[in-house]
């Protein structure tokens, strides 16, 4: 899925088949290179929660949320950014 607002653009990948987790990456138009740069990726994974509790959610985070954010010192332009491994 991508989503726009203003300046901004991010896309969202997730996976929901065995592994479960979700990618957001998030590009802003920067006026004074005229080009979209990376500003940041966040990125969680879950696990089947084991509780017997019929309230339980069904997945539990597999630990905090990952965060990369670009370096406003030096800018990762748009058709350069590769993703983290």
């Amino acid at each position: 899925m991508i989503a726009v607002q203003g300046a901004w653009f991010t896309v969202q990948n997730g996976v929901a088949c065995g592994q479960h987790w979700t990618d957001f990456i998030t590009f802003r138009f920067d006026a004074a290179l005229g080009r979209y740069v990376f500003d940041n990726e966040r990125s969680q994974s879950w696990s089947l929660n084991a509780s017997a509790d019929p309230r339980a959610a069904a997945l539990v985070p597999d630990g905090p949320a990952r965060v990369r954010r670009g370096d406003r010192g030096r800018k990762m332009v748009f058709d350069e950014w590769r993703p983290s491994r």
